[in-house]
C-alpha cells in the first residue's frame, strides 16, 4: 500500500505500482459503515490499522521547506507545499498528495505572456489521481512580484556535503525562483526555462 485516505464512510488504499506487470490493482475503496452504538470511529481504526503495516511516505524527520497557500491550476486549488529529503507534499482544503521526488520527470519555469506571472510545471510519471482524473502535470502560478524568504535546516557543512554548495542556508527572492532552485537541487533535475527565442506574438517561448 502505497497510500491511504480517509473520507466519509469511506478508505481508500492505493498501491505500488508494478512496472513489470501489463496489468496491475491500483486501488481499493472500502466502505465502512458506522453503527451509533460503538464507541470507536470504525474508519479511523481501520486507517490505523492499514498504515501500521502499509508502507506509506510518512512524515518523518522536519520538511526541507514549506510554501505556504501555493496557487495551483491542476489539480485546481491552494495548497501548502512541503519539500522533504524523499518526497513533497501538497496539502489541500479537500486533497492531499504525498508525491516521490522519483516520479518527477522535469520541471518548467514558464512566464505567462503579460509578463506578470510564472507558470511553474512539474512533469510526473506516474501521474497523481484525483478519482478518475490522472494529472500528469502540476501546474503552479505565481506572481512575479511575490516575495519570500526561507532559512533551509542545514548547516553549512551539511550543504556542501549533500548539496555541493547549489543550495544557501538562508534564500529569499521571487517566490517562484527559491521554490525552483530548492525542487531543482533536491530533485536533481535540470529546470528548463524558455531562452532567448521569442515566437510570432512576440513572447517567449
Amino acid at each position: 500500500v502505497s497510500q491511504c485516505t480517509v473520507g466519509k464512510n469511506e478508505v481508500t488504499l492505493e498501491f505500488h505500482q508494478n512496472d513489470d506487470a501489463p496489468v496491475s490493482l491500483m486501488e481499493m475503496r472500502y466502505h465502512i459503515p458506522t453503527t451509533e452504538s460503538s464507541e470507536i470511529d470504525t474508519v479511523d481504526a481501520f486507517y490505523q490499522n492499514v498504515l501500521n503495516k502499509a508502507s506509506v511516505l510518512s512524515l518523518s524527520g522536519d520538511a526541507i521547506a514549506i510554501f505556504r497557500e501555493i496557487q495551483c491550476l491542476t489539480p485546481r486549488g491552494r495548497y501548502d507545499i512541503k519539500v522533504f529529503q524523499t518526497f513533497f507534499q501538497l496539502h489541500g482544503k479537500t486533497f492531499d498528495y504525498k508525491i516521490p521526488l522519483s516520479t518527477v520527470l522535469r520541471l518548467f519555469l514558464l512566464p505567462h505572456k503579460d509578463n506578470r506571472q510564472m507558470f511553474f510545471v512539474v512533469s510526473l510519471d506516474p501521474p497523481i489521481k484525483q478519482g478518475q482524473t490522472r494529472y500528469h502535470f502540476l501546474v503552479l502560478l505565481f506572481g512575479m512580484e511575490e516575495e519570500t524568504s526561507i532559512e533551509l535546516p542545514f548547516s553549512e557543512s551539511e550543504l556542501k556535503e549533500k548539496y555541493e554548495d547549489k543550495l544557501t542556508k538562508e534564500m529569499s527572492g521571487p517566490v517562484y525562483e527559491v521554490l525552483g532552485k530548492i525542487m531543482k537541487v533536491i530533485i536533481n533535475r535540470k529546470l528548463t526555462g524558455p531562452g532567448n527565442f521569442i515566437g510570432h506574438s512576440g513572447t517567449p517561448a
